[in-house]
């Protein structure tokens, strides 16, 4: 979507030759969503739902379903660093608050500089929330 009119934009595609692609000048401010789907091997970085990145990802073990989850990054008390947690969804509410699993979390690939910068990005957001 147009941050300024709300109509939809369309997204370019990622160029046969480039594994991703980020570009937060398009929305410097906002919350930030990150969409992954194993079915289109594709990340996609939302802010202020403008998409800012995109990157191709590889699923291990793709015959082994990931299923459908809802995670928002949080502090935890006891920790420096931030968790992925579930949040309650329809057909998985008893996830509520469940920590992301490492084991799911390893059988996805995504480019080393676009998952490096995305880090980045989060921590400042994170700092400034």
């Amino acid at each position: 979507m147009d941050a300024t009119t709300g109509a939809p934009v369309s997204a370019e595609r990622l160029a046969a030759d480039k594994e991703f692609r980020l570009e937060p000048e398009k929305a410097p401010h906002g919350p930030v969503s990150i969409l992954m789907s194993s079915a289109d091997q594709r990340v996609l970085v939302l802010r202020n739902g403008v998409e800012i990145g995109r990157a191709r990802i590889t699923v291990h073990d793709p015959s082994e379903p990931l299923g459908t989850h809802t995670f928002v990054m949080r502090q935890q008390p006891d920790s420096s660093a931030p968790t992925w947690v579930a949040v309650a969804m329809p057909g998985h509410f008893d996830e509520d608050g469940r920590a992301l699993s490492h084991d799911a979390a390893a059988r996805v690939s995504m480019p080393p500089g676009f998952a490096y910068a995305v880090s980045l990005l989060l921590a400042r957001e994170r700092h400034c929330s």
